[in-house]
């Protein structure tokens, strides 16, 4: 979905992915419950991506171990 300034509802909840940094927007109508599963919805996204960074430089470093082994 594009996103423009008009995409922001008072009463929605969203999250933008900035590569680094993931920001949570909180309309001032969005209820309780809503905020609370799309923070947990970010924590989850966020530790993923932190998980598959940190696999993929074990793996550059497994590499880079076995070839000085060798």
């Amino acid at each position: 979905m594009a996103f423009t300034e008009k995409s922001l509802k008072s009463d929605d909840v969203f999250v933008l992915d900035k590569g680094l940094e993931i920001i949570q927007w909180n309309g001032a109508g969005s209820n309780g419950m809503e905020k609370i599963k799309v923070a947990s919805f970010t924590l989850f996204y966020h530790l993923s991506c932190m998980f598959h960074l940190i696999l993929q430089l074990f793996k550059l470093w497994c590499g880079r171990l076995e070839s000085n082994l060798m």
